[in-house]
């Protein structure tokens, strides 16, 4: 049994030890992320998507939101023909949706909204190529629209880009002569209620791929021929009209674009990769071949570029270089001998989707299956720096190599600021002393002590 003093002793203990926490956690709180959660992990995931028929292929995607994409591709149809189709998710599946049942092929989707889409492509002829394709999405449902007549009828389209539901470009080719060895570049613009054609640089080309920074800043890819030998095609919309720029001049099919900001962009293609540092093009380094599609995420400095030959290739530019992400090991349906990707797009900078086709040879017949896969990106700080990392292209004689500068300018911005706040009361600054624990810990011993000579000295006498 306690003495009568003790339970006073252990409480003045307590209540000393108390001040003591209480002043340590005040003066060392726990980190606000301590006890975080933890992060989803990352990676590319196969997710079931339909197919309207045997033999099916995906060819581009867009997002509206971060789960909510479109994607538009071809189905073998009747008689051997090929039918434009379409496929919707809104982060619970991916579901067929009825789209106008014309011959021929969807090549590129763009939405503004999730109520707006433009969807282009090819319609199926008899002629040599056939005739430029438009189809759009409004009111719940998708509906042709007319597209005007090129030249000589004949002609496809590959890209979309839209800045609004009523600022949409659409670039392709168009066939210039009756045997279909003369090309020319191909662009389109709605306005919100029809398309029409553009002028463009005319060469012997065409275009694949658009990407639009703002309505007055767009890019367009693809290929022209320079005596006899293919190199890639660059043009931009600035100032109300498009233009050609000079790009290196190497073997070369740029087949899409992608910028995080004006003066940073990606364009990718067969064999090489090329950026936009604000001022020139240059050859860029990156680990891998054949890209078909590209995507930037301005938010976090990262683009996606995907594609494949034999296997589905990523490619994911982050921290200033390229690197392969997944690449042969992506996850691929079990038993499918060849897949490809031919489109990405991320509807937030946590979410990706890529689109292609798988294939498996049984028995002597080929069998094509609509690809899909998804990539949640796990939260990470944005990239301090973007410097893209370029390689010189040889110069045509007579002409001045551009500067090696690859870098984006304006993207650099998302780096922290390197300003300390103001440190806590009492805690140690980096090479000062805690002086203020040093002296609040003395008064808690100069304290204790007092109270243990008080509780000695008021001890009662024992008895004799």
């Amino acid at each position: 049994m306690a003495g009568p003093h003790g339970g006073s002793r252990r409480g003045a203990t307590g209540m000393l030890l108390g001040i003591v926490l209480a002043a340590l956690g005040v003066l060392w709180p726990a980190p606000a992320g301590a006890v975080a959660s933890p992060a989803p992990a990352a990676g590319w995931t196969v997710v079931s998507s339909p197919n309207p028929s045997s033999k099916a292929s995906l060819d581009a995607v867009s997002c509206f939101t971060a789960t909510g994409c479109w994607a538009v591709g071809v189905e073998s149809g009747s008689g051997g023909t090929e039918v434009p189709f379409t496929e919707e998710t809104a982060g619970a599946g991916w579901s067929i949706i009825s789209s106008p049942q014309v011959g021929g092929a969807l090549q590129g989707v763009s939405c503004a909204t999730a109520t707006s889409c433009q969807a282009v492509g090819v319609q199926g002829s008899t002629t040599i190529w056939g005739a430029p394709l438009a189809e759009r999405f409004a009111n719940g449902g998708w509906s042709l629209l007319s597209t005007p007549a090129t030249s000589s009828g004949n002609g496809d389209l590959t890209g979309v880009a839209c800045v609004t539901a009523s600022d949409c470009w659409a670039v392709g080719t168009q066939v210039t002569s009756s045997n279909g060895a003369v090309r020319a570049p191909l662009v389109e613009h709605y306005n919100g209620g029809s398309w029409s054609i553009s002028a463009v640089a005319s060469v012997d080309g065409g275009l694949s791929g658009v990407t639009c920074v703002t309505a007055s800043d767009c890019w367009a890819v693809g290929y022209q021929e320079i005596a006899g030998n293919q190199t890639g095609l660059v043009e931009q919309y600035s100032s109300g009209a498009w233009t050609e720029v000079s790009s290196p001049v190497v073997s070369a099919y740029l087949d899409s674009a992608a910028c995080l900001s004006a003066s940073g962009c990606w364009a990718g293609g067969e064999d090489v990769m090329e950026a936009w540092n604000g001022t020139s093009w240059q050859v860029a380094a990156h680990p891998a071949s054949l890209l078909s599609g590209m995507a930037c995420i301005a938010a976090v400095s990262q683009c996606w570029a995907v594609g494949g030959t034999s296997d589905v290739l990523v490619e994911q530019y982050a921290g200033g270089a390229w690197a392969v992400v997944g690449g042969v090991v992506t996850p691929q349906p079990t038993g499918f001998s060849f897949a490809e990707f031919l489109g990405v797009a991320c509807g937030a900078s946590s979410e990706c989707v890529a689109v292609g086709s798988t294939d498996e040879s049984v028995s002597g017949s080929s069998s094509g299956q609509t690809l899909v896969e998804d990539y949640t990106v796990a939260p990470v700080s944005p990239t301090p720096s973007v410097t893209p990392s370029a390689t010189p292209s040889a110069a045509p004689t007579g002409q001045t190599s551009p500067s090696l500068s690859a870098t984006p300018t304006g993207a650099a911005t998302t780096s922290p600021s390197a300003t300390p706040g103001p440190a806590p009361a009492g805690s140690a600054s980096a090479g000062g002393f805690p002086w203020l624990v040093v002296l609040l810990v003395l008064v808690v011993v100069v304290l204790g002590a007092g109270a243990a000579w008080l509780a000695l000295v008021r001890r009662p006498l024992p008895r004799r």
